[in-house]
């Protein structure tokens, strides 16, 4: 996927009003502050209340689901091969961004914006289920 397919990604969400942290590969080429691989997708986490509209802002875009994995990720690819991978998330008044089987600690995690103005998170996700305490 290129970065320019990545920043017109980015751009569409943001034009909706919604909020998507790059993480995988593209976060951390985002944190070191160069590309250092080819990439085969995007990872994106996103609220889980916008998934509807980012599906709508990426298929502006050419972008359909193509795996559906509700509620841990959904995948959207376009014909000529781009792909996002979404990970919905569900922020609680503790500050912990629940996923099924995961939980990202938005304290634990550093944002780190790029020349565009995207975030990237850097951290590693808790594993603990959701509802453990720790």
């Amino acid at each position: 996927m290129s970065a320019e397919a990545v920043i017109e990604a980015m751009t569409a969400l943001r034009s909706a009003g919604i909020t998507a942290w790059i993480g995988g590969g593209w976060g951390i080429d985002a944190l070191v502050g160069e590309r250092t691989r080819v990439h085969r997708d995007l990872d994106l986490a996103i609220r889980s209340e916008d998934l509807e509209d980012a599906l709508r802002a990426l298929s502006a875009l050419g972008y359909e689901t193509s795996l559906d994995l509700r509620p841990v990720r959904l995948v959207a690819s376009a014909a000529d091969g781009r792909s996002i991978d979404l990970h919905p998330v569900t922020f609680g008044d503790d500050g912990i961004g629940r996923q099924p089987g995961m939980s990202l600690r938005a304290a634990a995690l550093r944002t780190v914006s790029g020349s565009q103005g995207f975030s990237a998170v850097a951290g590693t996700p808790r594993t603990d289920r959701v509802g453990s305490a720790s």
